[in-house]
C-alpha cells in the first residue's frame, strides 16, 4: 500500500486580519489558498466562524489578554470549551459570578 499516492497539497495563507489587494490577487495568481476575516466572502474566517459556530476564546471581551492567554496554554482554544474547563476559571482567579458572565458571552456568541 502507498500512502499519500493520491494526496494533493496545496499551499496557503489564512489570517484573522485582512490581505491588501496586492496580496489576494498574489494569491489567485500563485494558487495559493488565501483566506482572510472576510475573503473569500463564501469562505472567508468570519464566514467559517459564523457557520460552524466554533468562536475562539480570544474573541471573548469578559476575559483579559492574560487569561486568554493563561487559557490557550491549558488547550481551551473555543468558546464552547469553557463549560467543561470551569475550574480552570478559578485557577485563574475569577469569582462564581464572574464565571457565570463569561460562560454566558460564550453562550450567546455560539447560539448567534
Amino acid at each position: 500500500m502507498q500512502y499519500g499516492k493520491d494526496i494533493k497539497y496545496r499551499g496557503g495563507v489564512v489570517t484573522n486580519t485582512r490581505f491588501s489587494d496586492d496580496a489576494e490577487n498574489y494569491g489567485k495568481c500563485a494558487g495559493l489558498l488565501v483566506i482572510s476575516w472576510d475573503y473569500p466572502a463564501d469562505t472567508s474566517l468570519k464566514s467559517l466562524i459564523d457557520k460552524t459556530g466554533l468562536h475562539p476564546i480570544t474573541s471573548l471581551i469578559s476575559l483579559t489578554k492574560k487569561e486568554k492567554q493563561f487559557l490557550l496554554e491549558k488547550g481551551v482554544i473555543l468558546c464552547n470549551q469553557l463549560n467543561e474547563n470551569k475550574l480552570l476559571l478559578l485557577e485563574i482567579g475569577l469569582t462564581e459570578n464572574q464565571i457565570k458572565k463569561v460562560i454566558r458571552e460564550a453562550g450567546n456568541l455560539i447560539a448567534d
